[in-house]
C-alpha cells in the first residue's frame, strides 16, 4: 500500500476535516478533546519556534486512512505524540507502525532545526492494564502496550504520571507515560519533561489553568509518596 504523506497546517485544508472524521470513528467520547484544540494547535504551529507541531496524515486514493498529532518540546529536546490512529477497516496492514515512523523522523527533523545534535526521544501517554474494567479492556491494553513495546516504547518505571483533566468537572487519570530513547549515556529528568508537556499542550492548547496544572504535578509527587 503506497502512501502519500501530508501534513495540515491551515484550518481550511479538506485534509483536517478528513482527519476529525476518522479522528472520531477511532476514539470513544471520553477520551477525546474538543476539536478545538485542533484547531489551535495548528494557529500557534508557526509562533511557537523552536517548538513545533505536527498534524501527520496518511493518504490513500483520496482517502485519510491514518494520522498523528504531535508536539516537538524544545525546552527538553523530546517528542510529545499525542493522538496515532488507523482506519479501523485498514488495520492489520502496519499503518500504526508506519504512521509512527514516519512521525518519528519529522520530530527528529525538529531536533536538528531547534540546533541539537540529535532528538532525545520522544513520549507519549498510554492506559494502564490495572485500570481496565472488563476483560475485553485488559486485551486491548496490553496489546496496545504491546504494539507501542515492539517500536521501542517502555512504560517509564515507578513514575507516577497523571493526564491532565480534558473537560472542567473531570479529574486527573492515571496512564503510563511512555518513552522511545534516541540518545545514549544521557540523563533524562522526567519531571521537566512532564513540565514540558503540561505547559506546551496542556495549557497553551488545552486551555488548562496552570494552578490545575500544579494540582496534578501534586498528586503525581503524592502518589509516588505513598507508593514509597
Amino acid at each position: 500500500m503506497a502512501i502519500e504523506w501530508k501534513e495540515v497546517t491551515e484550518l481550511e485544508d479538506e485534509l483536517l476535516r478528513k482527519a476529525l472524521s476518522l479522528y472520531h470513528d477511532c476514539f470513544p467520547e471520553y477520551v477525546r478533546e474538543d476539536e478545538c484544540v485542533f484547531y489551535e494547535s495548528i494557529r500557534q504551529r508557526e509562533k511557537n519556534t523552536p517548538n513545533n507541531f505536527h498534524f501527520l496524515v496518511g493518504i490513500v486514493d483520496d482517502k485519510v486512512i491514518c494520522f498523528s498529532t504531535a508536539h516537538y518540546l524544545a525546552q527538553v529536546n523530546s517528542g510529545y505524540i499525542v493522538y496515532i490512529a488507523a482506519d479501523p477497516k485498514e488495520r492489520g496492514k502496519g499503518l500504526g507502525k508506519q504512521t509512527l515512523l514516519k512521525m518519528e523522523k519529522l520530530l527528529k527533523e525538529d531536533a536538528v532545526h531547534a540546533g541539537y545534535p540529535s532528538l532525545k526521544g520522544i513520549f507519549l501517554e498510554t492506559e494502564r492494564e490495572i485500570d481496565a474494567q472488563n476483560e475485553e479492556e485488559y486485551k486491548e491494553t496490553i496489546n496496545r502496550l504491546q504494539f507501542f513495546n515492539h517500536l521501542g516504547f517502555s512504560p517509564i518505571k515507578g513514575y507516577q504520571y497523571v493526564q491532565p483533566p480534558l473537560y472542567t468537572g473531570q479529574t486527573p487519570v492515571p496512564l503510563y507515560l511512555a518513552f522511545k530513547k534516541f540518545t545514549r549515556g544521557e540523563d533524562i529528568n522526567y519531571d521537566q519533561v512532564v513540565t514540558a508537556i503540561y505547559h506546551e499542550k496542556y495549557h497553551k492548547m488545552n486551555k488548562i489553568s496552570l494552578a490545575v496544572l500544579d494540582e496534578c504535578i501534586t498528586s503525581q509527587r503524592n502518589i509516588s509518596e505513598t507508593i514509597q
